[in-house]
């Protein structure tokens, strides 16, 4: 029999990806956002050709952290250590 925990850290990650996904986007530290694949994807086609992140291809992870200063970086779930690493820093 395996037991599953979870540890508080695990469920603030569960509801930030939960937030993301049904609205689209949610600023998780000072200009830094967890964005859902869905939300990335119906944007990107306005975005102007100098933005940098318009050339992403943003099907390759379910979610996204972005910045105010252009960072991508891709997230695949609740333990993905980029998402571990910035909520443990917020």
């Amino acid at each position: 029999m395996t037991i599953k925990t979870n540890t508080p850290a695990k469920a603030i990650r569960a509801a930030a990806l939960k937030v993301a996904q049904d609205s689209g986007s949610v600023e998780v530290a000072a200009g830094v956002y967890l964005n859902s694949q869905e939300s990335l994807v119906a944007d990107q086609a306005d975005w102007g050709d100098e933005d940098g992140a318009k050339k992403v291809d943003f099907m390759k992870a379910p979610f996204w952290i972005t910045t105010d200063d252009g960072q991508v970086q891709p997230v695949y779930g609740v333990d993905d250590e980029d998402l571990i690493d910035i909520l443990a820093n917020a």
